[in-house]
């Protein structure tokens, strides 16, 4: 018998260390930690300190030969690989307008403290048309070391299902 509840309770433990959570946006302050000064230290209010920023540059392009629409936009997300698929994986997003040719050029400011210490970190591109029609994408994520000095390539594919789109399928290049 004894051996029976110490499987249970085993068991009960177990499972509930497997249920998955996340953790909470934002916890409570005791009084005294929310009297505490903007120091950098934990429980300080750091609303008004401004969070550093920096940029990462690349292009984005695909290998068929033919222009976007006019009106098209491309948008690259660069995007936290641990916590992907979760609304909190993009990190930071840059929207391109007024684009012609490939390849398009980007620049993203993202902050610097939303990363992680040996965090793994990737980019993830998106061409649209001007009706917001998915017309290429990253069809993997672009793996990147914010902070380093590269320039990242991102090599976006046709999304299947656009050649029998009409007038606002990518038009040939003219030669």
């Amino acid at each position: 018998m004894p051996r029976l509840i110490a499987s249970a309770v085993s068991a009960c433990v177990l499972l509930a260390a497997c249920q998955a959570t996340e953790p909470p946006e934002s916890t409570p302050l005791s009084p005294a930690a929310s009297a505490a000064p903007a120091t950098g230290m934990p429980g300080g209010d750091h609303s008004d300190t401004p969070s550093e920023t920096a940029r990462l540059q690349g292009r984005a392009t695909y290998r068929e030969r033919m222009l976007p629409p006019p009106g098209s936009v491309l948008t690259v997300q660069l995007i936290d690989n641990l916590l992907a698929d979760t609304p909190k994986a993009v990190i930071a997003d840059t929207t391109v307008t007024g684009i012609a040719a490939p390849p398009f050029a980007f620049e993203l400011t993202y902050p610097v403290d939303a990363l992680r210490d040996n965090g793994m970190y990737g980019l993830h591109a998106a061409l649209r048309g001007p009706d917001g029609r998915l017309l290429f994408v990253t069809d993997t994520r672009v793996p990147v070391t914010p902070g380093s000095d590269e320039h990242p390539e991102l090599m976006m594919v046709r999304v299947a299902g656009n050649a029998a789109a009409g007038a606002d399928t990518p038009r040939p290049e003219r030669p």
